[in-house]
Order: C-alpha cells, then sequence, then structure tokens
C-alpha cells in the first residue's frame, strides 16, 4: 500500500463478520493468519502456515489447478454447478434444523429458560451474535479488533497520512420494513442492531479517529425511501449490496472525506 504514497487510508469494516474473522476461537479456520494478545501486545500467529488447508492451497499442483479453472470454460462450469449444489444443501438442512429447533420447542413440556449467548448463537447463528452486549469469547474478538484499528491508525500516522474508518451496514439494519427489523430483533434478544456501530464510534471517539457510521443513516434513507439496498433478484434485502446500497455509501462516505479535508482531520 504504502508504494503508492496515499493521502489518506480508509478502513471499511464489516460488523457482521469482521469481528468473528479476527479471532481463531469464533472463525475456527486454521488456514488463516491471525493476531492474539501476549503480554499486552498484539503478537501476529503465522501458525496457519502448518495447516493442511494452507499447504496444499500453497502447493503446484494447487497453482496448476488455479491456472487450469482461469483458462477453462468447462472446469468453470463444474466448479459453479457443484458450488450452488453445496450452497442449497446447506441452506436446506440449516432450514430444516432450524424448523426441527422450532416444532421442538413448541411441544417441549420443558419450562421457558432465559436464552443465553449459546443458545442463541445455535438458533440464529455465529454472526448474528454482533448485534448483542457481548460475552468473555465475544470481548476477546472485540479487544483484537479494536487493537487492529489502533495499530492501523498508528502507522498511517507515522507515514504522515489521514485515517478514516468506516463502518457499513449489514443486510438487515437497513431492511426497509421495522417489522421485520423488530421481529428478528426479538428473536436474538436486543432492542437494536446497532451495537456494533456504537462500540467502533466509542473507539473512534476515545483514540481521535475520523469515524463514519454508514448503517444508521442508511437505514433512515431505506426506511423513507422505501428502497432495498442489499440484495437482488429473488434475493433483495439480503447479502451484499446493490446499485442503490453502492450509491448511497458512495455519496456518504464522499460527504464526510470533503468535511474532513475542509475542516481539518480530526487525527
Amino acid at each position: 500500500m504504502w508504494d503508492y504514497s496515499p493521502y489518506i487510508v480508509l478502513l471499511a469494516v464489516t460488523t457482521y463478520n469482521d469481528i468473528v474473522d479476527n479471532y481463531r476461537p469464533l472463525k475456527h479456520a486454521e488456514e488463516m493468519p491471525y493476531f492474539n494478545y501476549e503480554n499486552g501486545q498484539l503478537v501476529y500467529d503465522a501458525s496457519f502456515r502448518n495447516s493442511k488447508t494452507y499447504r496444499w492451497h500453497d502447493s503446484r499442483l494447487f497453482r496448476f489447478w488455479t491456472w487450469a479453472h482461469n483458462y477453462s470454460r468447462l472446469l468453470q462450469l463444474i466448479h459453479h454447478a457443484q458450488y450452488t449444489i453445496r450452497t442449497s444443501m446447506a441452506d436446506w438442512k440449516e432450514r430444516r434444523r432450524l424448523a426441527q429447533l422450532q416444532q421442538t420447542k413448541m411441544h417441549s413440556p420443558q419450562p421457558q429458560q432465559k436464552n443465553n449467548n449459546a443458545t442463541v448463537a445455535d438458533e440464529v447463528g455465529i454472526n448474528n451474535m454482533i448485534y448483542r452486549e457481548p460475552d468473555d469469547t465475544w470481548n476477546g474478538a472485540w479487544r483484537v479488533t479494536e487493537g487492529l484499528i489502533t495499530e492501523m491508525r498508528d502507522e498511517v500516522r507515522q507515514r504522515g497520512a489521514k485515517f478514516l474508518f468506516v463502518t457499513l451496514s449489514s443486510d438487515i439494519q437497513v431492511y426497509p420494513n421495522k417489522i421485520v427489523r423488530q421481529a428478528f430483533m426479538q428473536r436474538i434478544g436486543v432492542n437494536d442492531l446497532f451495537y456494533p456501530d456504537r462500540r467502533l464510534q466509542s473507539l473512534a471517539e476515545r483514540e481521535r479517529i475520523a469515524f463514519l457510521n454508514l448503517a444508521q443513516p442508511m437505514q433512515d434513507y431505506a426506511d423513507q425511501n422505501g428502497v432495498f439496498l442489499h440484495g437482488f433478484g429473488s434475493e433483495i434485502g439480503n447479502g451484499h449490496w446493490n446499485a442503490n446500497g453502492h450509491k448511497l455509501a458512495g455519496e456518504l462516505i464522499s460527504r464526510k472525506l470533503c468535511e474532513e479535508i475542509k475542516n481539518g482531520w480530526q487525527d
């Protein structure tokens, strides 16, 4: 990155999965690099290089497979078909699991129990736990994430550049139907969907980092205009930003950059 001598470095944080991805106990992927805290310091963990998956991806055979895949339309078609089938099967199994779990709850004579984080995670998925107050494991993930952000800010400052970090929106945060959002919040036991954004804003305020929360203004826009900002076709409302989401996010980020440049950078 520094080969390009940037004037501004913008970090986009996807709260839905970035905090999970930064922490081995939540991500459960051995082929990825992580950072851990040791004696109060962030330490790079390179043990992923010894994992079977990483060694396979670093092998000559895999590099040949990648080359062949990039130049063969037949291999791409087969790979796409396999991915589609695998994804469809995984979705079907997850829907069946949740339906069976719900049916068991409806017919079980067991007394009502308070939903703890582990119980909710089983029901709604680990990534959706980002909207709840964290337990010890999640606090560890947050500590690493916040440490990485401040380390990045420090490096950017040392290089004489300006630093801005932005929290992106998730699909449920900006779903243009309050009833749908409220049903989801009730399901996971929260009062709003902006805990991760508020937490990162608090970090920015403590560390005097220029910060922009996209989720709240994008939710306001979606509600006022009845517009879906995520998803395409039959999956409208779910997944990544669509053209409307990218356009609005681009406008909000551009406005923030202009304000920072005009008013003098916060950091």
